[in-house]
């Protein structure tokens, strides 16, 4: 004996809504508009990213390990975004020195100022 469905049951699918009791189609502006939210420009608190510009402007820049520990990030983390973000997708030029208490980063003058 096959068991049959109810109309709810069947009516009831993704592009399907009830209201009041009652089964009907969704409209296609119903199915497919979305709320769209308006872009709101990034202000307020001091992003990790500009935390780290700011280290590597600095006249004497800054080592993995102030980097790490501004950021919070490991030195994979840190390395990877000054290559990425950084040097890939803002066009700083990040150079590096040998010092005595290790490799230091800075931002390279010529860029400072373009």
């Amino acid at each position: 004996m096959v068991k049959q469905r109810s109309k709810l049951t069947r009516l009831k699918t993704k592009h399907a809504t009830e209201v009041s009791g009652k089964i009907r189609k969704r409209t296609d502006a119903e199915s497919t508009s979305k709320k769209k939210t308006k872009a709101v420009p990034y202000s307020g608190r001091e992003s990790k990213q500009t935390k780290l510009i700011a280290l590597l402007e600095r006249p004497e820049g800054a080592s993995i390990a102030e980097l790490m520990k501004a950021t919070g990030w490991q030195a994979h983390s840190v390395r990877g975004v000054m290559s990425g973000a950084l040097k890939k997708r803002l066009g700083l030029t990040i150079t590096s020195e040998n010092g005595d208490g290790g490799r230091v980063y800075c931002i390279a003058s010529d860029t400072k100022t373009a």
